[in-house]
């Protein structure tokens, strides 16, 4: 943002100091929470900023006004991309699967809730992964959000649909992640008992 011509002098350098601080984090907060490009992001960003320039000098809390615009401006972004995406059908799997939300902490912990279903770091990340994948999308931005601490009201509202169907979305997606947890571990247990099989044989054979 250049100019300031709007903003008295002894208000330019508090200004700027803000927009290096808050912008860069801005536009990673729109891409993490509701799952936007980094373009969309950018623009939900600057759109945010844009406001609370206008508004600087006569805010109390720049901070909190800068989130509450770019949490208007994301959401605006959010349902125009789901708009889109309605009217294209996806061409690939790699479109209609994109596993980039989190867990949250209690399905996670369930990776490691016993010593013998403990995996390493990168093992573990990669397990998260694939059960993401496997879920609609509907479902892993309900997760994503829900880590994030949106409310079922908040998150109804970003994606555009009622209370009561967000709250089933997200019920669905943790009974979903929850089963396929339970069959990860049981392919865990299979696959090393055939290997405690295997290696028997071989120390009888020997």
């Amino acid at each position: 943002m250049t100019g300031h011509s709007d903003v008295p002098l002894t208000h330019t350098s508090s200004f700027n100091r803000f927009y290096t601080h808050w912008f860069p984090r801005g536009i990673g907060f729109a891409v993490k929470a509701f799952n936007l490009s980094q373009q969309d992001a950018e623009e939900a960003a600057s759109d945010a900023m844009t406001a609370t320039y206008a508004a600087w000098g006569a805010i109390d809390n720049p901070e909190a006004y800068f989130q509450h615009v770019l949490q208007k401006r994301a959401i605006e972004k959010y349902r125009s991309k789901r708009r889109r995406e309605s009217r294209e059908l996806p061409t690939s799997e790699d479109q209609l699967v994109s596993a980039t939300a989190e867990l949250p902490a209690d399905l996670a912990a369930a990776f490691t809730a016993s010593p013998e279903h403990a995996y390493e770091q990168n093992e573990t990340r990669a397990r998260i992964n694939s059960v993401l994948a496997m879920l609609a999308p509907h479902e892993r931005i309900s997760l994503a959000l829900e880590t994030q601490g949106f409310t079922a009201k908040e998150r109804a509202e970003i994606k555009g649909i009622p209370e009561d169907t967000e709250r089933t979305h997200l019920y669905r997606a943790r009974l979903r992640c929850m089963e396929l947890i339970r069959k990860l571990h049981a392919d865990l247990d299979s696959q090393r008992s055939k290997k405690k099989r295997r290696q028997s044989r071989k120390g009888a054979g020997e």
